[in-house]
């Protein structure tokens, strides 16, 4: 199971952090040496860029030893096709939600909130975030809270900008259990503003199980879970203002909300465990290899 850019990425971040945060698609090789570096792709460590450019070399190395290899989306089919693995050994099976569905029918806040939860890094785009709920407020005329669970060392520059912007904002910590539902179901929809290519963007799948839309930049394999107006909204990567105008769009009213709320119920109840079980015993029955018959 490859979930992460394991032997295709020196760092494994599969994203350039300068001058800006985006993702990259180039395919690992030597010329990634010369870029490390100045494009930020990692630690400004010289000797770790090294040791992390061997080890994603033996990881390919492996590649064609495998069976089977299984990822959760299309996108990481594909990256893993073009770095060697053939088509006929590679199976996209996407995840589920690890936090359960169900109990009573949500009701939506009389405010307008949004939620990031996720681990905060300038990957995971949460200052995107703060600057396009600003502009959904400009555009609905109307205040629009931020809720932020998680934790990570963007955290600081994260609150402040949201002081500078005068983005009403609360951080709650990181949360799991019984406080994760609770918050899910506490929000009118979820974002996931992340600038890196997510191999697939579980929370975004957890929150459809409790009828919660998403808006997302349409990076890696969110559009595994995420459909354009069917449970949220898609929009073009890195743009503040397009996430601001897609926020707005969804928030417009409890009619909009409501309809997203239901298909992300719908996708939610497709993608379960139960599915997700079925195919991973037909790639494992497809990998056996039959003993020898002895005469």
């Amino acid at each position: 199971m490859m979930h992460g850019y394991f032997g295709t990425c020196i760092s494994g971040q599969k994203a350039h952090a300068f001058p800006a945060v985006q993702s990259c698609a180039r395919e690992l090789g030597v010329s990634c040496l010369g870029l490390y570096l100045p494009r930020r792709c990692g630690q400004l460590r010289p000797a770790l860029m090294i040791r992390q450019f061997t080890w994603a070399l033996r990881q390919q190395r492996l590649f064609p030893r495998y069976a089977r290899v299984v990822v959760a989306s299309g996108h990481m089919a594909r990256e893993y096709t073009r770095h060697g693995v053939a088509a006929d050994r590679l199976t996209a099976v996407p995840l589920f939600p690890t936090i359960a569905g169900g109990g009573p029918p949500r009701v939506a806040p009389s405010a307008p909130t949004v939620l990031f939860l996720g681990r905060m890094t300038p990957l995971k785009g949460g200052d995107v975030l703060i600057r396009a709920v600003a502009h959904a407020r400009r555009l609905l005329g109307t205040s629009v809270r931020v809720l932020f669970a998680g934790s990570g060392p963007a955290e600081s520059s994260w609150r402040a900008l949201a002081r500078e912007l005068d983005v009403p904002a609360t951080f709650h910590g990181w949360v799991e259990g019984p406080g994760r539902i609770a918050i899910l179901r506490s929000a009118s929809l979820l974002a996931v503003p992340s600038l890196w290519p997510e191999p697939f963007g579980l929370v975004g799948l957890e929150a459809a199980a409790h009828g919660v839309p998403a808006v997302a930049f349409d990076t890696g394999g969110i559009g595994e879970w995420l459909h354009d107006d069917v449970n949220g909204r898609l929009v073009e990567p890195g743009s503040a203002t397009g996430l601001g105008r897609a926020i707005a769009d969804v928030l417009t009213g409890s009619n909009e909300l409501a309809r997203l709320g239901e298909g992300a119920l719908r996708v939610a109840s497709k993608l379960t465990l139960a599915a997700h079980v079925d195919a991973i015993e037909q790639v494992i029955a497809g990998a056996v290899v039959p003993s020898p018959v002895l005469a």
